[in-house]
């Protein structure tokens, strides 16, 4: 298995060690390569801001920009590390210039298109449903094209990443196939693929009862008493202790919006409040595809009591100290919305932990 650097036709290779990190709900991929002594010589004709690929066994992984170039040293050694992003890096550093101030509402593809249309970035959008359209909303001065377009992935369950070729992706969480299995059995040993993990179960950011909060715009079919006030309130019922939390939505909402919007809020904090990082051997699932985010994986822990079905939110690659993969796992509900009738999902270690080690 091998990581290069390509710009303009010229393959650089042979690095000390190699990082490729790719994320949900994270707008660019990042890499980071260092060479050490004996090849600096080798590399310093890299130029800063290049464009570039990273070639993973000869095929591209990220296309984007080499933003960063940073020479350090020792009483022992020298290094410099070449580190760069996707190509929308741009939507998450630059400001969304918009001629009006306010995004005329729609739906969410045309919104998206229309915030990254002057990058000349491309739009990979795909909904396994039928979303709702967005309602018009104030972008506020200096607001990136990332925030907007967050703002619309809350509100319509949707999450965001990049791909191999620096395209912006939006789509419905989970890719619709399974990408492998991860145990860990304390008991016997047998069928264990995983080399490090660690898990947490946390209540700090879980409330009982969440309120969003909004104003709809004026209209001459609406108004008074049918544009304020309006509030979307989702109720956590595992949580028995007063623990409210009220949000002002990111936009105008109707109150169909902001009960969405609320749903949301409840399922998101209760699946991040149970994080999972496992660390495999190779860069490879089961399918022999690399390890991406946006696709489930089966886990049986029984240190840190957890067996279910996950979702990988965020993936590293690296090469150095072995070849290597970190994968930072969550449960669906931290991206999907909930129905408010549908009972949150909890897991294993959860429900043992809730009632004492």
């Amino acid at each position: 298995m091998s990581i290069e650097l390509k710009i303009g036709g010229q393959i650089y290779n042979g690095w000390k060690s190699a990082n490729v990190s790719r994320a949900l709900n994270c707008m660019a991929s990042s890499f980071d390569l260092v060479v050490s002594d004996r090849f600096i010589g080798s590399k310093q004709n890299i130029p800063l801001n290049a464009e570039c690929q990273i070639l993973i066994d000869g095929v591209p992984a990220v296309t984007g920009w080499l933003d960063e170039i940073t020479p350090s040293y020792s009483a022992t050694s020298h290094e410099v590390t070449f580190a760069g992003r996707s190509k929308t890096c741009d939507l998450v550093d630059c400001s969304a210039i918009i001629d009006t101030g306010q995004i005329i509402g729609g739906t969410p593809k045309e919104i998206i298109e229309k915030v990254i249309a002057p990058f000349g970035i491309k739009l990979v959008f795909s909904a396994d449903q039928s979303l709702p359209l967005v309602s018009d909303f104030q972008v506020e001065p200096g607001e990136t094209a990332q925030s907007i377009i967050e703002k619309v992935c809350k509100q319509t369950g949707l999450v965001y990443t990049d791909d191999a070729n620096g395209n912006l992706v939006v789509q419905s969480i989970g890719s619709g196939f399974s990408s492998g299995r991860l145990v860990h059995r304390v008991s016997d040993g047998s069928g264990n693929n995983i080399l490090s993990g660690r898990g947490k179960y946390s209540s700090r950011n879980i409330f009982r009862d969440y309120y969003v909060k909004s104003q709809m715009a004026g209209s001459d079919d609406s108004g008074g008493e049918d544009i304020t006030g309006i509030e979307g309130h989702a109720v956590d019922s595992d949580v028995t202790r007063y623990r409210p939390l009220v949000l002002t939505g990111e936009n105008a909402m109707d109150a169909a919006t902001a009960q969405t919007r609320a749903e949301w809020e409840r399922s998101n904090r209760r699946a991040k409040g149970q994080p999972f990082e496992f660390t495999v051997q190779g860069w490879r699932n089961a399918n022999g595809q690399l390890w991406a985010p946006n696709s489930y994986v089966s886990v049986e822990d029984d240190f840190i009591r957890v067996v279910g079905k996950l979702i990988i939110s965020a993936v590293k690659l690296s090469t150095g100290s072995g070849t290597t993969t970190s994968l930072q796992l969550s449960p669906p509900d931290a991206f999907i919305l909930s129905s408010a009738d549908q009972p949150i999902k909890t897991y294993q270690g959860w429900k043992e932990l809730r009632e004492g080690v």
